[in-house]
């Protein structure tokens, strides 16, 4: 039986790839890039997707994943230098009922802190998003402390 992932035409990470939607890139890979999630829950919160489009995990190669973890690792590192997190959840959401709202596979770096609310899940309709200028401020952060970890 196959995953059923949302249904959301034009995607809305395709459009951040190709320059449609606005979005606050901390890197553009050649296969992987990696966003400011628009909705800060946690200050740092980011997305790592396949630069293709693929809706679920079952669509991915195995090379696409590998990217993904390599990113995931370096930017968390990055993550680690530019806030002062004390924990960092990293998930990944396949299908609707998996709690997936995009059809495009993507992983979570979300940064947590001595503040934060342990346990808590993230839903999307939860939060307001965070205004560009502070997203792209967020990417700047963590793309000044990427380059200390290459």
């Amino acid at each position: 039986m196959a995953i059923l992932t949302p249904q959301r035409d034009p995607c809305p990470f395709c459009g951040n790839l190709d320059g449609s939607n606005r979005c606050a890139f901390v890197i553009r890979g050649r296969s992987v890039s990696a966003f400011v999630n628009p909705r800060q829950y946690e200050r740092g919160a980011l997305l790592v997707i396949p630069n293709r489009h693929v809706p679920s995990i079952l669509e991915a190669t195995p090379e696409e994943m590998a990217e993904i973890a390599r990113l995931n690792h370096r930017l968390s590192h990055a993550l680690a230098k530019a806030f002062p997190l004390t924990g960092l959840n990293i998930f990944q959401n396949n299908g609707i009922s998996a709690g997936q709202t995009v059809p495009h596979i993507h992983v979570h770096l979300v940064p947590r802190y001595t503040t934060s609310e342990t346990g808590k899940i993230f839903r999307e309709r939860d939060y307001r998003p965070t205004a560009m200028e502070e997203r792209e401020r967020i990417a700047q952060t963590i793309r000044d402390e990427l380059r200390e970890v290459d």
